[in-house]
Parts: structure tokens; sequence; C-alpha cells
């Protein structure tokens, strides 16, 4: 396996021409606007407010069925 190193010690020191170059925002900004727009936030669309209803039925099906399970023989249970 070839290694595939480039550490350098004493690097190239970066002339002011070399740092003016990187500085263009202009350029920058326009790179930007030309990047493909972003869908919409998860939280607008219309599956994740599905999956959300689903999992809060989910949630609440699993209280209520916990919570039901021995309220007929409360009286039993009290009398023993």
């Amino acid at each position: 396996m070839r290694k595939r190193y480039n550490i350098q010690m004493n690097p190239k020191r970066l002339t002011k021409e070399d740092i003016a170059k990187h500085k263009d925002f202009n350029a920058l900004y326009s790179k930007f606007q030309s990047l493909p727009k972003d869908r919409t936030p998860t939280y607008r669309r219309l599956s994740f407010w599905i999956a959300a209803a689903a999992a809060a039925a989910a949630m609440l099906l699993l209280y209520v069925g916990v919570n039901s399970s021995g309220t007929g023989n409360y009286e039993k249970r009290m009398a023993s």
C-alpha cells in the first residue's frame, strides 16, 4: 500500500497576492447564488406531519392500553 502523505515541515509562505486572490467576495456570492435551492424544511413537509401524527397516535394507544389494563379489577385488588 502506497503512502500518500505530504507533510511539509516548512511550507511556502503565502504572499499578499495569494491571499488577495481568494478574497473576492463577489465571486463567492455569485457562486452561492448559482447553487440549486434547497427543498422545503423537513417540518413543513406533509410526510413529516403524517409520521408525527402516527407516532403520537401510537404513543397514545400504548399509554391508554397500559393504564387501562387493570382498572376494572381495582376494587378486587384493594379488597385483598
